[in-house]
């Protein structure tokens, strides 16, 4: 209940403030620095992973992804709606995927094309989306006291439950359209650039780059400190993978170059485009080396 508050203020701050991308900013990271630290879990939040998007990532993903002014958005683990937060009369449908019936009966109030289906297993839309953004849950599920494998197509499988998600999302995008991804980052202790570096060759980080950066133009790619989603009951870094249309990357792979970390929201700030970049000469950003 306080999530689906939560994201209909939010959604009241974008509305007021439409136009002034920064004035949203700011009042999104004063709205979540107001929330409760979001910690009680109950059994089905815990099986489903449900750590909602903070506001003020959930609207940067929405601006980087083009949300407000596509046709067709698509989100395949919509939980409250964070991610949504520009989405509605601009579009022509936001189709909104939540496995949870609570969360998905609001995402109906809000006139989205709904479905409760299991956004780790193939599906196809009624038309592709120019708008894909996805925040999944992360990490292995247990099934009969194994990882379960999540099978993408016959040359891919993966223990990781958002690799799988947002590698089923992207089937559904246009060859030009936008996508933005949230997937789980490296354990916090990894902060030099070595153990950076080693973090994204681990077998399953390193597979899933590679496919996702030689199927689809990865134009950025950052991570977010955990400490920013704290009050929302987590405390794991994330990446943030943003996509323009199919082909092959002309980044490097995060195993060669890991990708700049972001730990306040002032700093997140330079992120979001047409507003004015919060750092002057030398990014408070901390920056990984080459």
């Amino acid at each position: 209940l306080i999530e689906q508050a939560a994201v209909a203020a939010g959604r009241q701050i974008v509305a007021d403030n439409k136009g002034d991308v920064r004035k949203t900013y700011n009042a999104l990271v004063d709205l979540y620095g107001s929330q409760p630290r979001l910690g009680t879990r109950t059994g089905t939040s815990v099986t489903n992973q449900a750590y909602s998007t903070p506001l003020p990532l959930a609207y940067l993903a929405s601006r980087l992804a083009g949300v407000a002014t596509a046709d067709v958005v698509y989100e395949p683990t919509a939980g409250n709606g964070a991610l949504l937060i520009e989405a509605g009369p601009g579009n022509d449908v936001v189709y909104a995927n939540e496995i949870d019936p609570t969360r998905a009966a609001a995402l109906e109030a809000l006139r989205f094309e709904v479905t409760t289906e299991d956004a780790a297993s193939p599906r196809k839309l009624p038309q592709p989306a120019d708008a894909v953004v996805s925040n999944p849950p992360f990490g292995a599920v247990r099934e009969g006291g194994e990882s379960k494998l999540f099978r993408v197509d016959k040359d891919y499988a993966t223990t990781a439950i958002d690799q799988a998600v947002a590698l089923h999302a992207l089937e559904s995008m246009t060859d030009s359209g936008r996508a933005v991804l949230i997937v789980g980052g490296l354990n916090k202790q990894a902060t030099t650039s070595e153990a950076r570096r080693a973090g994204y060759r681990g077998q399953s980080k390193r597979k899933f780059y590679h496919r996702l950066y030689n199927a689809y133009n990865v134009i950025d790619h950052f991570t977010v400190a955990g400490e920013l989603y704290e009050r929302q009951g987590a405390g794991w870094p994330v990446d943030v993978i943003v996509i323009q249309g199919r082909g092959k990357s002309a980044r490097n792979l995060p195993a060669a170059e890991p990708p700049a970390m972001y730990s306040s929201w002032e700093q997140l700030a330079e992120k979001i485009p047409n507003a004015e970049p919060v750092s002057q000469q030398g990014s408070t950003a901390q920056r990984s080396r080459k």
